[in-house]
């Protein structure tokens, strides 16, 4: 556990470099100000890297000076891009991305394991707020910066703008002449053409594009970032227009795969996306245009939502998730190297009084081929069906701890799962050497480990 507020524990992160042989994971704790590091042998060593005065140059209102709330973690893990052991966070409150260098924090141990992040601690300050010519809002616009990631050649960093209903991206590294023409000042944004879809979490894809989820739209975006200017696009979830919110969105990591894969929390689902058939499907239905057809993204907003319909036929499959109870939501996901997918269910806060258990869940779609079944030609526009789930093997694995509100999922190098309750200032783990998951009905419970 990470002492602290209640749901303070939200993302994690794992660095492959420096320590993670030894059984570290970090932990931010968003609402406690800090990042922590836990010991997977002893859960009760931690190190806690507290966020205090913010950088002098960043211009932080001194309001929120004392709360950065550091949201999303990673390491780029990759000695070609990134020095050693360092750390990206994003700060949503300061409305800053940062790079830690953890090799030189965890060095600095005060008593009681307690470290103060200093001015010479920062490595890389970016400011990704929105500036302008405003008149009657202040300026700058705070973006809350929720999730982001590197794209495929380590260039930029493209990231969410929850509050502006954007997409903006960084450049980190180039040559010496790129970059000394650039200003660390000069972020770019991009508009999500969805008003209020609140974008959270963004992820490369197998077609080196950005693709996103947007909670309140209930659709999924793409950056086409293999263009000088990146655009936009959206495609709708559900065809009726359902309520879907989705959550986390990963790339399957087995090679040539061509597919993303993202979570639902209303839908209880996990859909699966083709990349490479949006794309195919996009560049096809740009040729309307010549048509008087439009289905431009920025110009008829009336059509947009008929856009997105168009554009998710074949490209969406969603395989609904069973539920122990009428009660639960999902959470994040992840998919494994064998194209095991793990996600999370646990009970609405508001709905349990009863102290029901929360789960997480795994779907061996490894050894069974969801598109080979008589629905695969099926569209939804007919119904919400479930492709390819008779058969599945499923494995659930009950939590010891009750309304854990869970919000993060991810595997480590050796494949454990790693999980983090947010209602219980909590992470967990699910060993991968227990015994096998049994077809058709619920496994035998591998060890949990609840820290």
């Amino acid at each position: 556990r990470v002492e602290g507020k209640s749901g303070t524990t939200h993302e994690l992160a794992f660095d492959m470099w420096n320590g993670f042989d030894e059984g570290y994971v970090y932990v931010s704790g968003m609402t406690k100000n800090c990042v922590a590091r836990v010991s997977k042998a002893d859960p009760t060593k931690q190190l806690v890297f507290h966020f205090g005065t913010p950088p002098s140059h960043s211009n932080v209102n001194p309001g929120t000076a004392e709360n950065a709330q550091p949201h999303t973690l990673i390491f780029a893990n990759t000695k070609s891009h990134d020095e050693k052991g360092m750390l990206w966070v994003g700060l949503e409150n300061w409305g800053l991305i940062v790079k830690l260098n953890m090799s030189v924090l965890v060095k600095k141990n005060q008593p009681e394991g307690k470290i103060e992040i200093t001015e010479e601690d920062y490595v890389e300050v970016y400011d990704v707020r929105v500036y302008g010519a405003g008149r009657t809002i202040p300026l700058p616009i705070n973006t809350r910066p929720h999730g982001f990631c590197f794209d495929a050649e380590f260039k930029y960093i493209y990231f969410t703008g929850k509050l502006t209903n954007t997409v903006g991206r960084i450049k980190i590294s180039g040559s010496p002449e790129e970059m000394e023409n650039y200003h660390k000042e000069s972020v770019e944004h991009f508009e999500i053409p969805t008003l209020g879809s609140v974008p959270i979490y963004v992820s490369l894809g197998p077609d080196k594009n950005i693709w996103g989820t947007s909670l309140r739209s209930s659709t999924i975006f793409q950056v086409n970032t293999q263009v000088e200017k990146p655009y936009v696009t959206e495609i709708a979830i559900h065809p009726n227009g359902e309520d879907r919110t989705p959550i986390a969105i990963v790339p399957d990591p087995r090679k040539g795969s061509r597919f993303m894969w993202f979570s639902s929390e209303a839908g209880h689902s996990v859909c699966r996306l083709d990349a490479v058939k949006y794309n195919e499907q996009y560049r096809s239905t740009q040729q309307m245009k010549d048509s008087g057809n439009c289905i431009c993204s920025t110009g008829c907003k009336k059509r947009f939502k008929n856009d997105a319909l168009e554009l998710r036929k074949g490209v969406i499959t969603e395989f609904p998730v069973p539920k122990m109870n009428h009660h639960m939501k999902l959470g994040g996901l992840a998919v494994s190297s064998k194209g095991e997918v793990w996600t999370q269910s646990y009970v609405d806060k508001s709905e349990n009084d009863e102290g029901l258990p929360d789960y997480i869940i795994k779907l061996e779609f490894n050894n069974h081929d969801p598109t080979n079944t008589h629905d695969k030609d099926r569209d939804m526009s007919e119904g919400f069906i479930a492709v390819g789930m008779t058969g599945l093997p499923i494995g659930f694995y009950e939590l010891p701890t009750k309304n854990t509100i869970l919000h993060r999922i991810k595997l480590d190098p050796t494949d454990n799962v790693w999980f983090t309750e947010l209602g219980a200032d909590r992470i967990g783990m699910i060993r991968v050497d227990g015994p096998k998951i049994e077809k058709e009905g619920i496994t035998k419970k591998r060890k949990i480990s609840n820290i």
